[in-house]
C-alpha cells in the first residue's frame, strides 16, 4: 500500500533504522561474548524494528479481499527478489557448511561476524533502491521497469564498487579503530 502510494521514505527510513540498529546491538553483544547469539540478535531485533516502524507509519486492519489482477505486478519483482534473496542465502549455508566442517565453529563465527560488514554496507545502498524499483514495477510498464532496474544496477555498482574496495584496502585500520585488536585476524 505504501509502495503504491508513493511512501518510499518510509520503507527507506524503517530499513536503514532496523539495520544500524541491528548492526549496533550485534557489535555490542559480540563485545559482551555472545558469540553466535549476537548474530542472531541482530537479525531479530533488525526485523523486528523495521516491522515495528512499517506498522506505526501505515497500520490499516486486514481487509478479506482478493484481486488476482492486483498480484501480477507483484509476483514480477517480487519473484526476482525472493529468488535472488534465496540464491544468497543458499550460497552463505554452503559457505558455511563448507568452512565450519574445515576450520571450525571458531573460524565460523568470526567469518559469520565479518560478512556483517559488507553486508550492511551492500544492504544499506541496496533495499532503498530494490523498494523504488518495486514502486516502478507497481506502476509503470514493463519496458520502463527493465529499464530501471538497469539504471538501478548501475547506480549500486557506482556506489558499492569504490565503498567496498577502500573498505577491503583500510579493513585492518578500520576493524583496530571500532572492534580492537582482538579483531585484527578479521581483516583478512
Amino acid at each position: 500500500r505504501m509502495f503504491r502510494k508513493g511512501r518510499l521514505h518510509v520503507g527507506a527510513l524503517a530499513d536503514l533504522v532496523a539495520t544500524v540498529l541491528g548492526a549496533g546491538l550485534g557489535i555490542f553483544l559480540a563485545y559482551r561474548g555472545a558469540g553466535a547469539w549476537a548474530l542472531v540478535g541482530q537479525y531479530v531485533v533488525t526485523f523486528a524494528i523495521r516491522a515495528c516502524i512499517m506498522n506505526l507509519m501505515a497500520f490499516e486492519m486486514p481487509a478479506f479481499v482478493f484481486d488476482l489482477s492486483q498480484l501480477r505486478p507483484h509476483l514480477l519483482l517480487g519473484g526476482s527478489i525472493v529468488g535472488s534473496k534465496l540464491a544468497d542465502y543458499a550460497g552463505r549455508i554452503t559457505e558455511n557448511f563448507r568452512g565450519s566442517s574445515k576450520s571450525g565453529a571458531n573460524t565460523l563465527g568470526v567469518y559469520g561476524f565479518d560478512n556483517q560488514i559488507p553486508r550492511f554496507l551492500c544492504e544499506g545502498a541496496s533495499n532503498p533502491l530494490w523498494a523504488v524499483l518495486y514502486v516502478q514495477a507497481l506502476q509503470k510498464p514493463e519496458e520502463a521497469v527493465i529499464r530501471t532496474y538497469y539504471q538501478f544496477s548501475r547506480l549500486l555498482g557506482i556506489v558499492l564498487f569504490p565503498v567496498t574496495l577502500l573498505s577491503a584496502v583500510a579493513s585492518s585500520q578500520i576493524i583496530g579503530v571500532f572492534l580492537g585488536v582482538a579483531w585484527h585476524a578479521a581483516a583478512l
